[in-house]
This record gives structure tokens, C-alpha cells and sequence, in this order.
């Protein structure tokens, strides 16, 4: 037997070995390159939303403050219009709704519930099923409405939970109310309040939105109005429309909802939600806060070419 072969051989496999070796560090390195990549851009956002957040924060004090500007003609409406100023450099947009604008979940009657609903995309038949389990889950008695949903009903369903028998503290609460999909949800919430206590809406505050998807109006009476508002030098309008089948009221709001919007000079965003509630006389602040929280833009944001901003002159007060 040629032993010489050997050596040979053995040079071969530990080229292979080598070779292994070499792959697996590479692996590795690439490995641990990306982890560090993601790691810095994971810092790098945090960053960047930091530094726009507070500038986002800005835009909910602008709006307290011109809510309750004393010159009406300079006052910022309510029913959804976005404005924009200058701050610290970066662009923010607001957008702020009245909570009266807005139909209270918890006191609306099952008709509205269901117009609402169809308007949005439900059948009839669905449309009713899930404004009666809205009455079943707010009321305090176990009786099933006609299309409704009591505590049997979700047993069957599978759920290890029934109705609460009480008000809505959250709009959010829907979401746990049989029959309802993310989809829906995310559809009717922009107009939908827990603040108001009415079953009735006040017309000169909803969102032209909200105005649309509601039955009973002409649909060139309803764009009539909602131009005539826009075009309207003070933010309450004193001519209400009429909307069928719908009660309708006339406040002094007290309750809303602000979303503040910043887009800084390098394409970084933040956004900030607000619930404010306008203070008695005896209190210290003009506001208090109801919610709060940080929010990032999606889809949504303020900032897409689609939405329209009303000019406002505000200097930059940075």
C-alpha cells in the first residue's frame, strides 16, 4: 500500500475544513453586521421621535390656546379642519373635533347605530345585529334585544365573557362587542364619543365626514352646507342643518379631541392625541386632560398630499 496518498488526502479535508470554517465566519460576521445596522437604526428612530414629539406636543397647546381665542374670526374650528404653523424649525399640523360633533355610543338610539353602520359598508341585517348588541352591552338588564347578543350569546360564540351591563367607559370598547371586526371598528371610530351624554349630534361641530355617512340629507344640500361652513368667518356656524331621523343639538362644546402632527426638516414624524376638557370658571387652567398619548403616523398622517390645510398667518413663537 502507497502510504504517500495519505498526506495528500488529509490536506483535502482540512482545505474542507478550512474552508467551513471560513463560511460560518462569514455568516457570522454578516450576522452580526446586520444585528448592529438594525440596532443603529433602531436608535436613530427613537432619536428621531424623540426630538419630534415634543414639537408635535407644541400642537395641542396651539390649539388650547386658539379654541379659546377671544376674537371668534381668529378662532380654530372644530369639526376636523387641519391647520398648520411653523415650530422650532419643523412643520405641525392639528386637526380637532368636538366631542358634540360626534354620536355618543352610549346614548344613541339603535337606528342611528344601524344607519351609521350600513353607511359604512354593513348589510342591513348586520347593520342591526350589531346596533342591538351595542343596547345589550350598555343596558343594565340581562333581556336580549330583537338582534342582539346577551351573555349566552357570547359563551356560544366562545368567548369567556358577556356583556358588562354599563356604560362604555372608551370608545375602543367596542371591539369587545360580538359581531364587531377590526375593520368595522376602524371604520366608525372617528365618529363616535363617549363625552356627550345626548343621543343627538350638534351639526355645526361633525366632521364632514361623519356628515356624509349619516342618512336623510340631500346629497347636494349636505355639500351646500359644508362648503358654506368652510367658507364661514367665525368657527360656530349659526345655521345648523336639519338631519332626518337624527336628533340634533346646539352646545357650547366643552369636550375635544386634538391630534398634533410634526414633520421635521429631515422627514422624521411624531404625532400626539389629546382629549381635552374646557374647565369650569372656579379652576386654574383653561383645560383639563382627559387623554394623552404618543403616536406615530400611518396611513393617516397629516402630512399626505390629500389633505387640505386652512390657512392660518401664526408666527413661529418658538
Amino acid at each position: 500500500m502507497d502510504n504517500r496518498a495519505a498526506p495528500v488526502h488529509n490536506r483535502g479535508v482540512a482545505m474542507i475544513l478550512v474552508l467551513w470554517v471560513l463560511v460560518i465566519l462569514t455568516v457570522m460576521a454578516g450576522s452580526f453586521s446586520l444585528n448592529m445596522r438594525r440596532g443603529i437604526d433602531l436608535v436613530r428612530n427613537v432619536k428621531s421621535r424623540s426630538t419630534a414629539s415634543p414639537v408635535a406636543e407644541a400642537g395641542i397647546y396651539y390649539a388650547m390656546m386658539y379654541l379659546t381665542a377671544k376674537d371668534k374670526t381668529k378662532q380654530w374650528r372644530s369639526d376636523g379642519s387641519v391647520y398648520e404653523f411653523p415650530f422650532a424649525g419643523a412643520r405641525v399640523r392639528v386637526s380637532i373635533h368636538d366631542e358634540a360633533g360626534k354620536i355618543d355610543i352610549n346614548h344613541a338610539k339603535a337606528p342611528l347605530l344601524a344607519n351609521l353602520l350600513e353607511n359604512v359598508g354593513e348589510s342591513a341585517e348586520s347593520a342591526a345585529s350589531i346596533a342591538d348588541a351595542i343596547i345589550d352591552w350598555r343596558d343594565t338588564d340581562p333581556f336580549r334585544q330583537i338582534n342582539g347578543a346577551e351573555e349566552d350569546d357570547y359563551f356560544d360564540a366562545g368567548l369567556d365573557y358577556g356583556p358588562r351591563n354599563q356604560s362604555l367607559q372608551t370608545v375602543s370598547e367596542l371591539q369587545m362587542i360580538l359581531g364587531f371586526s377590526n375593520k368595522l371598528y376602524q371604520s366608525i371610530k372617528p365618529y363616535l364619543t363617549v363625552y356627550t351624554g345626548s343621543n343627538g349630534i350638534d351639526p355645526t361641530r361633525a366632521s364632514a365626514e361623519l356628515l356624509r355617512v349619516l342618512p336623510g340629507v340631500h346629497s347636494d344640500t349636505l355639500e351646500g352646507y359644508i362648503n358654506e361652513r368652510s367658507m364661514s368667518a367665525i368657527a360656530e356656524p349659526i345655521s345648523p342643518i336639519s338631519l332626518e331621523g337624527i336628533g340634533t343639538v346646539t352646545t357650547k362644546g366643552s369636550v375635544f379631541s386634538v391630534y398634533a402632527e410634526a414633520l421635521l426638516p429631515g422627514g422624521d414624524q411624531a404625532g400626539v392625541f389629546a382629549v381635552l376638557k374646557k374647565s369650569t370658571r372656579s379652576e386654574k387652567t383653561p383645560f383639563q386632560f382627559l387623554q394623552w398619548k404618543t403616536q406615530f403616523p400611518n396611513k393617516n398622517s397629516l402630512f399626505m398630499d390629500s389633505v387640505q390645510v386652512v390657512g392660518q398667518d401664526i408666527d413661529d413663537r418658538s
